[in-house]
């Protein structure tokens, strides 16, 4: 576990330390003999502030020089150069290590910036990147707030699309009764505007995942032949591209929440398109038929009326002529 792994970290550090101790004392017993203390003990605390260290005294440096290099040697000048090879090798294959964990870290930050540019990340999961006591999460239930907004304008967006207006509401079981016999995960405009506010939709991926069940159930539930389908196959297509959009436009920073703005900027990445930006959507309805206007607020979807795909006519949802069945 977690607990575990910071004590070996520890012991591995309070070790190399000591590595990194008597790496120093061999040096100065190489450079001045076994005898000349003063001068050990000047070299040693030389070294010792340049690393921040404490000082030692030459008491105890005799004393740990007993032990790392033990009386009665038949050479001790080859003593002393074999202790110093040892202790340079544990000393390297330290420092190799400790290389090898920054580099881990640093693919690690990438990863989540990765994962930030693509939408992959929940306002939580950024929130949780951060520091324990940093602004964003103290104050991280205004972020998820503002996150939703910017996630129901861009579902707002989407139900603008011309043919989008079936797909406002659940399918009821008077005008499909076999249809949750056959789509065993139903979605819709309503649901997914619901599991926003609910904090269940909380990314760009969650909210486009959303979206695709939408249109892919009317697939599996609709002839290819039928209204829905073909609006279906038009909503996913559109949906794609306006998601590609977002994630590989040369606009990327204006639609971070302030999480993915902050983890960005911690990891040292502030492109100027960063600067005081804010999750939004990029997406334009296409002309056409309309979900309603402004008037509707931050992204509300309403299961109104809207005019025929093949005519000019009113048509209540679920009621068109073909197959009598919304997605």
């Amino acid at each position: 576990g977690s607990s575990s792994e910071g004590l070996a970290g520890t012991m591995a550090a309070k070790t190399a330390a000591a590595t990194l101790d008597e790496l120093i004392l061999a040096l100065a017993v190489k450079a001045y003999g076994q005898e000349d203390w003063p001068r050990i003990e000047a070299s040693v605390n030389a070294a010792a502030r340049r690393l921040g260290a404490s000082q030692r005294k030459a008491p105890d440096l005799k004393a740990a020089c007993a032990t790392l290099l033990p009386p009665g040697a038949a050479d001790p000048a080859a003593q002393v150069d074999e202790v110093v090879e040892r202790l340079r090798e544990e000393r390297v294959a330290f420092l190799r290590a400790e290389l090898g964990q920054a580099d881990a870290r640093i693919a690690g930050v990438q990863a989540q910036i990765d994962a930030v540019d693509a939408g992959r990340l929940s306002s939580h999961e950024l929130l949780a990147l951060l520091p324990e006591r940093h602004p964003l999460r103290l104050s991280g239930g205004a972020y998820h707030r503002a996150t939703a907004v910017q996630l129901i304008k861009i579902l707002n967006a989407i139900s603008k699309h011309k043919w989008a207006y079936p797909f406002k509401r659940p399918v009821t079981d008077r005008e499909a009764p076999d249809y949750r016999h056959i789509i065993k995960n139903p979605m819709d405009l309503s649901t997914i505007r619901k599991r926003i506010d609910a904090g269940v939709v909380t990314s760009l991926e969650a909210l486009h995942a959303d979206l695709d069940l939408c249109w892919a159930n009317a697939l599996v539930y609709n002839g290819e032949q039928s209204d829905y389908y073909k609006m279906a196959v038009s909503l996913k297509e559109y949906t794609a591209q306006e998601f590609e959009k977002l994630r590989t436009s040369s606009a990327m920073g204006s639609h971070l929440s302030p999480e993915a703005t902050e983890l960005l900027r911690g990891a040292g990445v502030t492109p100027a398109h960063l600067a005081g930006t804010r999750l939004r959507s990029s997406l334009a309805p296409e002309t056409g038929g309309s979900a309603g206007g402004e008037g509707e607020g931050e992204g509300r979807v309403t299961p109104e009326k809207e005019s025929g795909a093949t005519g000019g006519s009113a048509v209540p949802v679920g009621t068109m002529k073909q197959e009598p069945v919304p997605p």
